[in-house]
């Protein structure tokens, strides 16, 4: 797997400087693939999915012995993620801790004895994740267990031999102690125990058909696995990198800027390289449409367009390049996508082939991230070639009246976040460098 590149302690060092430099001294820097899309995520924002507190109330009866337990309890609970140092893969527990507090009444032939009890648990299950599998083993637990008398009673309780008889079952009662809170612990483990863990069996093995059948099996199904990728953790960070190999084979990934290294509860950064490679996968290589059916297609997304004018109402062949139809260049807080094309307005060969850099922006607009459009660039392909103003002016309106409206929720949509707790919410978009960061808080 190889050890930490100087890019992933580029950004995780502002992220969690101590934690950071203990991985570099335990892995080294060896070298390792160029990634060129990584994955911070905080440990509180695991716990925003995972967290939980829960108050249970609950009714004692058990047997230990000759004696019958019957009384009242209540459990408090509390889940979380604990993130923990992996240098091999990231590592992590489920932890379980809770209090139970219980009034009981303990019942033989002889005597009833109050009992105020106290129990203390605390239940871990490691979890191991490698980038494509969650793996685990069994929980453990352990357990403090704590018995005060409050009491007792006899049937001779009235009687000139209370005293004594409330004595002699009472010291029975203590020197039972141990006994009892070795059997509450016991009762308590064989409660929470199988629960928490068959629990957590559960839910991993849930989350790893999700991520075969609806993540790999997509991503196979177009070509769009990463090359190679890995996964690291420390005590509050869990960092997930992949390198998608590009065509030239060409992989010279610099470490972003310290200004795009942030702390916020999830940065994603993806660098221009990764774009590239994704694009030569997409079957675009001499793909051909028309303008009036890019209209249709951003319709049947629901998306809107401007209203069509003269040049969109002209039908234009659009024939894209057969060798690198697209490129993405990241520079300056924009995104400029190159789209290299012939045009045939009319079906005429009238142009040559030209190349179109549209720089497109994210900006805040109240809830939403909207996309703007930058001024947009038109040049032949070959510096032989040459296109009059008009030329350039007629597929600069023809290029920003068939881009569509984009308006994208900063908020997480429900069916991308099940949990309960606040859905999270894009709160910035920077580019620079040749990279793009996108976070969420």
């Amino acid at each position: 797997m190889g050890g930490l590149t100087a890019l992933g302690l580029t950004m995780l060092m502002p992220l969690c400087p101590a934690a950071a430099q203990e991985h570099a001294a335990t892995t080294g820097t060896a070298a390792a693939p160029a990634y060129n899309v990584h994955v911070v995520i905080t440990e509180e924002f695991l716990n925003r999915l995972v967290a939980r507190q829960r108050v249970e109330p609950g009714l004692v009866q058990e047997q230990m012995d000759e004696v019958w337990i019957q009384g009242q309890r209540c459990t408090l609970t509390d889940l979380r993620f604990d993130l923990l140092p992996g240098a091999a893969c990231a590592f992590g527990q489920f932890v379980l801790e809770g209090d139970v507090f219980s009034r009981t009444v303990g019942m033989t032939d002889q005597a009833l004895i109050h009992t105020a009890g106290f129990q203390r648990f605390r239940a871990t299950k490691d979890v191991f994740f490698d980038g494509e599998r969650f793996a685990t083993r069994h929980a453990r637990i352990a357990v403090h267990a704590e018995n005060h008398h409050l009491g007792v009673q006899t049937p001779l309780d009235g009687t000139l031999f209370a005293g004594v008889a409330n004595h002699v079952a009472a010291k029975r009662a203590e020197q039972r102690r141990p006994r009892s809170e070795a059997f509450a612990r016991q009762q308590l483990t064989n409660r929470v125990y199988p629960s928490f863990d068959a629990t957590v069996d559960e839910r991993l093995a849930s989350a790893n058909r999700f991520l075969d059948v609806h993540v790999r099996d997509r991503l196979q199904r177009y070509g769009l696995l990463p090359a190679s990728q890995r996964t690291r953790t420390t005590d509050r960070h869990l960092h997930y990198a992949a390198a998608f190999a590009v065509e030239s084979g060409s992989m010279e990934v610099e470490p972003p800027r310290a200004s795009l290294v942030e702390a916020h509860a999830v940065n994603v950064y993806v660098h221009e390289t990764a774009f590239d490679s994704l694009l030569s996968r997409l079957p675009l290589k001499g793909w051909q449409t028309t303008n009036h059916q890019l209209r249709a297609f951003w319709r049947e997304l629901g998306l809107s367009l401007p209203p069509a004018d003269a040049v969109q109402w002209l039908a234009t062949r659009v024939e894209l390049d057969r060798k690198r139809p697209l490129r993405v260049d990241l520079q300056e807080d924009r995104l400029t996508l190159h789209v290299q094309a012939i045009l045939r307005p009319a079906g005429q060969n009238l142009l040559p082939p030209v190349e179109i850099a549209l720089p497109l922006r994210m900006t805040p607009q109240d809830d939403v991230w909207e996309l703007t459009v930058g001024e947009v660039q038109v040049h032949p392909q070959s510096p032989e070639d040459s296109l009059s103003d008009v030329s350039v002016r007629l597929i600069r309106d023809a290029v920003l009246g068939g881009i569509p409206r984009l308006r994208v929720p900063r908020m997480l949509p429900d069916e991308f976040w099940p949990a309960s707790s606040p859905k999270p919410q894009c709160t910035a978009l920077r580019a620079a460098d040749h990279w793009l960061v996108i976070s969420f808080d």
